[in-house]
């Protein structure tokens, strides 16, 4: 089982490929963007040589697999690349490694890391992985489930592992006891179909299912066919239905009595109760209940940085939205913090007591 720490970072690493397999389909790993020839020369990936027989345990963490314009990317690198890659070989993955590189590299060389707009956006994504990383933090500070707390939980939801008898059926209600005899002797008979016994017997209403019933349980046959019919069904032989026992003339129940008359029954499938024991369902359940302890304890973490925070919404914030709802034709939302009018926007090296 993935534990919190590593699927927050298989996040990160996802975001890092995604973009890879972006320009997977127009460009190649190696040319920069540019002149293709002098990008070709310029660009120098270096992979460790290949042709030495060298063992598994004979390489460091600190060993250079690949390079590329003198960057390295060393196998305990790697191995976090991997780790976080499900499905990706090695050499996929350093290659991937490599189009990262060149993009920024390229990205760099035409000054896309300069400038106000950009600084900002690499701050913010900076950030974004530093609440990522914090979130990992958090979740690794959550014990885990105990075997107790998880029977306890499986004690309280029982019922949702109890799975109760039920069948599946087609059913005939005729009115006139000798018809519904009359029926039943047809059902049984060698080569019947009971689909054409069910449009020839039964009402409008039945004929447009021929009269099946799907996952009956023991209330539904109750209420719909009477006590009598549902004692006959749940005491019958699922040996009959299948395998050298089969028997088709034995699947026909009835008839018999009703409040709308007399019930025929001809069986299809019957699903015996049973219940899932916990020694099956503790896996799932302490997953579950694993997750639902991180999201209470990450919430707890963010509800108290936000108490803590001071948050200063401006008059400035207050206009923008005026703004933007006038532009919609909609009336203007309150801030959900209130702004001071007197505050002016916090330069570097200022404080809002």
């Amino acid at each position: 089982m993935k534990t919190g720490r590593q699927v927050t970072l298989s996040m990160i690493i996802v975001l890092c490929f995604a973009g890879s397999q972006l320009w997977a389909e127009t460009s190649s790993s190696c040319p920069v963007a540019g002149d293709e020839t002098a990008n070709a020369e310029k660009c120098d990936v270096a992979k460790p040589d290949d042709t030495k027989n060298v063992s598994a345990s004979s390489i460091s963490d600190d060993d250079v697999v690949i390079s590329v314009n003198g960057k390295e990317l060393k196998k305990w690198q790697l191995d976090v690349l991997m780790e976080h890659k499900p499905g990706m070989n090695c050499e996929n993955a350093a290659d991937n490694w490599v189009d990262i590189q060149l993009r920024a590299e390229d990205a760099r060389r035409r000054g896309l890391d300069k400038g106000r707009n950009s600084e900002f956006l690499i701050q913010l994504h900076k950030d974004f992985c530093l609440g990522l990383l914090l979130g990992k933090a958090v979740v690794d500070e959550v014990p885990d489930i105990t075997e107790e707390e998880a029977r306890a939980q499986y004690d309280r939801d029982i019922k949702q592992y109890d799975h109760p008898f039920k069948v599946t059926l087609q059913h005939i209600t005729i009115k006139d006891q000798q018809q519904a005899k009359t029926a039943a002797d047809e059902a049984r008979a060698p080569g019947a179909v009971f689909d054409d016994i069910c449009k020839k017997y039964s009402e409008t209403k039945q004929q447009q299912k021929e009269g099946r019933i799907s996952n009956a349980t023991h209330e539904r046959l109750l209420s719909q066919l009477g006590p009598e019919m549902t004692q006959a069904i749940e005491g019958f032989d699922k040996k009959l239905l299948d395998g050298e026992n089969a028997d088709k003339a034995a699947r026909i129940i009835g008839p018999l009595p009703n409040k709308d008359g007399f019930e025929l029954v001809r069986v299809i499938s019957i699903t015996e109760a049973y219940t899932i024991s916990f020694t099956k369902a503790k896996e799932q359940i302490m997953q579950r209940l694993k997750s639902e302890k991180q999201g209470i304890y990450k919430k707890g973490i963010m509800d108290k940085l936000q108490a803590d925070a001071k948050v200063v919404k401006t008059e400035a914030l207050s206009k923008l939205i005026e703004q933007e709802a006038a532009k919609a034709g909609v009336p203007a939302q309150p801030l959900s913090v209130p702004h001071s009018p007197d505050l002016k926007p916090q330069t570097e090296g200022t404080k809002t007591e």
